[in-house]
């Protein structure tokens, strides 16, 4: 079935363009052509696949318009325990059965960070949603001063076999019977942190929350959440750390089930979206930085109230900000003895990568065309501020 038939049949009702939509995965250069699983054929280890979604936008979004999240915002949902076809809740056949109902996969669709503890997760970088928007904008920390600063499309995970676990993931997330989905994840969530030494787990090690059924705007991403809240519930011997953008959603769910409805073994950390940026606004200004509370981080104030919600950024110029020394010196979290991503209540500013290096000088969005450069604490600097960065220092 040729492409041809996305863009010919305007006069189909929804119905139909769903069919046809579903009939084309798989198809040569369609979706999922690089997936087995998905009636496909594997392109081996390169990059062809991510290389092919760069260059077809509209058949990404063909494909998403009708995969949405469904699940019930407004109260708890009560997960059941996962159980295989046998009806048993562990052993090999349930594993498998539960890897594939979350990734199509038997081996399962998790990852591990090399930096961070635990097991992890995540989402097509292409479906990112406020981070899609960032990454066309010099200066933001999505699209750096070239367009390229995300880590998501660089390295490993441009490559095949992680674009096609990441793109099985999101099939499997939207497919129908999401109880049956978050009782899956539930299930092997903990066993795959667990395997790894660790009962911390992050979501979305690439990509964002997803949109659900009738969101827009204004709330998307609300279900998504609300499903993995729901699951962290279900859980509660696993810490869980969700790294977001999608501050609309999280802002939704708490106006939907109170402001207490984040359990307490899921940390949310607020993306902020200038390379630079702060959570105070009198250093933001002082740089010419976009301010907290404009453009894409419309909310965060009053969300960064809430005990379990505090803010990330990209080489803060705010010197109260603690830096995450793995990300500034090598490593990874243990060599640090760190664990602030999931335990700690201040905001963390990471240093930017570029590629396979790090702490390297790049542009910001200032109106003062200031760049962005580090001292040999590794601490950021602005070049050439000509401001009196200890006007600042009673913040630490």
């Amino acid at each position: 079935m040729g492409s041809q038939q996305f863009i010919m049949r305007d006069s189909l009702n929804l119905f139909e363009k769903a069919w046809v939509i579903a009939k084309a995965v798989g198809e040569p250069d369609e979706m999922f052509h690089w997936d087995k699983l998905l009636g496909g054929q594997s392109l081996g280890s390169g990059g062809k696949v991510f290389r092919w979604l760069e260059q077809n936008p509209k058949k990404i979004n063909d494909y998403k318009a009708n995969r949405l999240v469904d699940w019930n915002v407004d109260e708890q949902v009560s997960i059941p325990k996962f159980r295989g076809s046998d009806g048993r809740t562990s052993g090999r056949s349930a594993v498998e059965e539960a890897n594939k109902r979350v990734s199509l996969n038997p081996k399962g669709g998790f990852g591990t960070p090399n930096k961070m503890p635990g097991a992890s997760f995540g989402m097509p970088v292409h479906l990112c949603h406020v981070g899609g928007r960032l990454g066309m904008v010099a200066g933001s920390t999505c699209g750096g001063s070239d367009g390229k600063m995300c880590y998501a499309k660089q390295h490993h995970y441009a490559m095949n076999p992680k674009q096609t676990q990441l793109w099985r993931n999101f099939h499997q997330l939207t497919e129908d019977d999401p109880l049956s989905y978050a009782s899956a994840f539930a299930n092997r969530a903990p066993a795959e942190s667990f395997y790894y030494g660790s009962n911390k787990f992050r979501h979305m090690d690439s990509g964002d929350l997803q949109q659900g059924k009738g969101e827009t705007d204004k709330n998307y991403g609300a279900k998504h959440f609300a499903m993995l809240a729901d699951i962290a519930s279900a859980t509660p011997n696993n810490d869980y750390w969700l790294p977001t953008r999608e501050s609309k959603g999280v802002k939704s769910f708490l106006d939907k089930r109170g402001w207490e409805s984040i359990p307490e073994n899921l940390r949310v950390m607020l993306s902020l979206p200038w390379i630079g940026q702060g959570q105070d606004n009198e250093i933001n200004d002082a740089y010419g930085l976009p301010r907290l509370g404009d453009d894409f981080s419309t909310g965060y104030e009053e969300l960064l109230e809430h005990p379990r919600i505090k803010a990330s950024s990209a080489s803060s110029l705010d010197p109260s900000v603690e830096s995450c020394p793995a990300s500034m010196l090598g490593g990874n979290c243990e060599d640090h003895n760190c664990d602030d991503c999931w335990t700690g209540v201040n905001p963390i500013s990471f240093a930017l990568h570029r590629g396979s290096t790090k702490n390297t000088k790049t542009g910001l969005n200032s109106k003062n065309n200031l760049k962005l450069d580090y001292d040999q604490d590794l601490r950021p600097r602005a070049v050439d501020a000509g401001l009196d960065i200890t006007q600042f220092m009673r913040k630490i």
